[in-house]
């Protein structure tokens, strides 16, 4: 490192020879005043110089002893931060001693010259030698501090062990849908608010201490590129804890129903372990260590460090769901929508900014894809049990092993609570109220039910009216809500997410039907007065405050599309 201190010039010797020449000159006496002017400008000049070499002369001086320090704790310690506190203290402040220098060479009018061009080298190698051992003090702290997941919280993948769901479409004994049918003890509940250590509390400060040099010297990069790094690897590490592999699409076409059945609770287990607990973990570390230099900074490191393995955990989903689904698989997608489910608002605060906008698109894009393909097999089991029809009595008087079948597929949904209303809730409610409609409606049929019961399931009916209009409208109408406290930034994002969700529940309720045309104007009517006087409202308060151009639908415009709905023919707004 001798060959990186600056040889000494005679520059700084020819000035100080000319300072004296001009103050021979100014003593002598046969001189007029504009020459006294000149020689005491010219002095004043030759003064400053001089103060400025006694400065670098002082720069100079504090760099080489910084040299020395760096070059001995280098030598004397292969690992600073494994040295006493006092040791860490000497080397920060001298890394930070070596930006100061830096700083004033920068700022200095002479900073062109040959001598500030040497010094300005040896302080930019001095950082880059601190900076690059900082980076393997870094990564030797996050190895000998990281954490395990605990094993009661990681629970072994012994989803081998549990039975299968059975192929068989309808079988002989009173209990095996059930049975077969059997579902994991565990559910997202075990993850709910579990937030771990991913490293020893009491390093965090050390790991600080480095992240705030190293960016006061302008390796922000650097450091981020190591931390994200670091755990990057990690997060593939725990993956294997969890057994998961990484799948090609082909690979999991060709695989054989129960090895993909048993990948898929693996990956049920994996995904809600890293969502739910290690990356909820990892946010508030990338925030305690990286919080004070901004929300985005922590926010990119942790959409970069978790972005390839979670991609690899919705990417297997996606895979599941390509190709026809038979009736068995019912469950197993019940369970993966059960699970995405709830962690979708994990996924909101982990990616709550544009940053990790493509994560929450995936993820989002595997919930609905679920969601489908599960009411698809639901529809296509209903279609095979209807067309599993026998004329033949069954021996004995004994129940039919079909009807044993599908009451077993109907316990078995309580099981699902939840996730089962999601799917089947709005239909359930459409034909009931449309059933007790047409029974209040029909005179003949009426006297069978009597007037008590017509009475009691005109109270349901009301009810139902209102379940669905919460149902329906409880995405739409918080969006409306406005206190007068909210910036117009916001305005704007609630009117882009109100014709966004509208848009949604149109194209929704386009398709579903009410075949009875009392029922189906009833409930346009209660929706048109619950949305329109709630949007009416909020578009007089927002008008002055943001311009027309972001209020995509007026009034007429969605009393108009909601005469549009529960006619049973899918539109969309969006292609208009």
């Amino acid at each position: 490192m001798e060959n990186c201190e600056p040889k000494p010039d005679g520059e700084w010797h020819v000035i100080a020879a000319v300072h004296h020449l001009v103050k021979a000159l100014e003593s002598t006496k046969n001189l007029n005043d504009d020459m006294r002017r000149f020689l005491a400008d010219f002095d004043l000049h030759l003064s400053t110089m001089t103060g400025l070499n006694e400065n670098t002369r002082e720069i100079e001086e504090k760099l080489i002893s910084s040299q020395r320090t760096i070059i001995t704790l280098h030598s004397n310690h292969p690992k600073i931060w494994d040295s006493s506190p006092l040791i860490v203290l000497e080397y920060l402040h001298t890394v930070e001693e070596i930006q100061s220098l830096r700083r004033s060479l920068e700022n200095m009018p002479l900073n062109k010259s040959r001598k500030n061009k040497q010094l300005l080298d040896l302080a930019h190698t001095l950082l880059q030698m601190a900076m690059a051992r900082l980076q393997n003090e870094l990564i030797d702290i996050l190895a000998q501090n990281k954490q395990c997941f605990e094993q009661e919280s990681v629970s072994p993948p012994a989803c081998e062990e549990t039975p299968v769901y059975d192929e068989s479409i309808v079988s002989n004994e009173d209990d095996s849908v059930e049975n077969a049918f059997q579902r994991e003890s565990s559910s997202s509940t075990e993850t709910d608010g579990y937030v771990m250590d991913l490293i020893h509390p009491d390093v965090i400060p050390q790991i600080k201490s480095i992240a705030t040099t190293m960016f006061a010297s302008g390796y922000d990069h650097e450091f981020c590129q190591a931390f994200i790094g670091f755990w990057r690897d990690t997060l593939a590490e725990y993956l294997t804890i969890f057994d998961m592999e990484h799948f090609s699409i082909e690979e999991v076409l060709q695989m054989e129903w129960t090895f993909l059945n048993s990948k898929i609770r693996k990956w049920r287990r994996a995904i809600r372990g890293i969502i739910g607990i290690y990356l909820a973990s990892a946010k508030r570390l990338f925030n305690q260590v990286l919080g004070e230099h901004g929300d985005v900074i922590s926010s990119t490191c942790l959409m970069e460090a978790s972005k390839g393995p979670l991609l690899c955990l919705l990417n297997f989903g996606q895979a599941v769901l390509i190709g026809a689904h038979r009736p068995e698989w019912l469950y197993c997608l019940l369970d993966m929508h059960e699970v995405l489910i709830s962690l979708a608002l994990d996924i909101d605060a982990l990616f709550p900014q544009e940053i990790g906008s493509m994560v929450r698109v995936e993820f989002y894009e595997l919930l609905t894809r679920v969601g489908d393909s599960t009411r698809a097999i639901f529809t296509n089991l209903g279609n095979h049990i209807a067309s599993c029809s026998s004329t033949t009595p069954y021996a004995n008087g004994g129940i039919h092993p079909l009807t044993k079948y599908v009451i077993n597929y109907i316990l078995c949904f309580a099981e699902y609570g939840d996730t089962s209303n999601y799917f089947f809730k709005l239909k359930t409610l459409v034909g009931k109220v449309s059933l007790v409609q047409w029974i209040r409606s029909n005179s003949k049929i009426s006297t069978y039910f009597g007037d008590d019961w017509i009475r009691a399931h005109v109270g349901k009916f009301r009810l139902h009216a209102t379940c669905y209009e919460r149902v329906t409208w409880s995405s739409i109408l918080p969006l409306l809500h406005d206190d007068g406290k909210v910036g117009k930034a916001t305005l704007k994002a609630r009117c882009r997410a109100f014709a966004s969700a509208f848009e949604d529940v149109y194209k929704n309720q386009t398709r579903w039907c009410v075949p009875d045309i009392q029922l189906r104007e009833e409930l346009r009517i209660s929706a048109s007065k619950t949305v329109i006087h709630a949007y009416r409202n909020f578009v007089s308060k927002i008008t002055n405050n943001i311009d027309e151009k972001h209020i995509k639908y007026n009034e007429q415009d969605l009393e108009t599309y909601i005469l549009d709905l529960l006619e049973g023919s899918s539109k969309s707004l969006r292609k208009r």
